[in-house]
């Protein structure tokens, strides 16, 4: 190799080098604090209707808004939504149980009675399990932890129903009488209002 040859391919490592490091660099240099927490969380919104059946032999219409949380340490990378979740990971619900649905008249005034709160939260689970599948864990006391986690509305007067979002977080138990691991997810917080 002549002295030509070897000084052409020191300018073409050099190229290369400023190819990969300079963009990275000047990227690096432009993110400030705001734009950090913006690309470390982002969120994937999907609104679908899901048909549940309410205990009583009827199926009802149930509008259920799934929001992922995803950032560098989830198993979601903004181009590809994988349905494996990774633990610690979040994801809320919201989901629009109807007067109806809830066995209250429509337009009737007055408190929802403690029936009709709990048909909500088992339409409410139900929904949920339907959108996640199977790994949704809703526990034996997912109806009294629903109704104590938050004031249910009771004033529905006027109003077509109640909006209930539920948020979950994708967990690892360890069941120590069996000697594994169960994942799923867990709910972690709950807030009721109307519509």
């Amino acid at each position: 190799m002549n002295k030509i040859q070897k000084h052409i391919a020191v300018m073409l490592s050099m190229v290369m080098l400023c190819t990969v490091v300079l963009p990275n660099a000047v990227y690096a240099s432009e993110l400030g604090s705001e734009s950090l927490i913006i690309n470390n969380e982002r969120t994937k919104v999907n609104t679908d209707v899901v048909y549940v059946d309410d205990e009583e032999g009827n199926i009802v219409p149930v509008e259920i808004t799934e929001t992922i949380y995803y950032n560098g340490n989830s198993g979601i990378v903004p181009m590809d939504f994988s349905p494996k979740a990774k633990v610690g990971e979040r994801r809320t619900y919201t989901v629009k149980i109807s007067n109806e649905a809830m066995g209250v008249p429509s337009l009737v005034g007055g408190t929802l009675s403690l029936a009709a709160k709990k048909k909500a939260v088992k339409i409410l689970a139900k929904a949920i399990a339907k959108k996640i599948g199977s790994s949704f864990i809703p526990g034996l006391n997912f109806v009294s932890w629903a109704l104590g986690a938050a004031a249910f509305a009771n004033a529905v007067s006027g109003k077509a129903g109640i909006s209930v979002t539920v948020g979950l977080k994708y967990t690892r138990t360890y069941l120590h009488k069996e000697g594994y691991h169960v994942y799923g997810w867990s709910p972690t917080s709950l807030s009721v209002r109307r519509y």
